[in-house]
């Protein structure tokens, strides 16, 4: 899909929502072209405190959670207190 809409290195994607959009959009930035940059929106407190530590950005799959990831932090977040 993003590949189709001529996604490049220099692109950055957006993750508006909670832990769970955070995870995967900073998952996908992270295998798309090796390495996109993205920035991240949370909208719960716990998004917040999550997207801001560590970087760790995975997907859940049948055999687990979390299983398939990296470590990826985002070039920005924003917050509304």
């Amino acid at each position: 899909f993003f590949l189709k809409l001529g996604v490049h290195r220099s692109s950055i994607l957006f993750a508006f929502g909670g832990g769970a959009t955070s995870d995967f959009a900073g998952f996908v930035a992270a295998t798309l072209l090796r390495g996109i940059g993205w920035r991240a929106i949370p909208t719960s407190l716990l998004a917040m405190v999550d997207g801001s530590l560590g970087g760790k950005v995975a997907i859940n799959t049948t055999s687990g959670k979390n299983l398939l990831g990296a470590f990826h932090q985002p070039e920005k977040i924003y917050l509304c207190p």
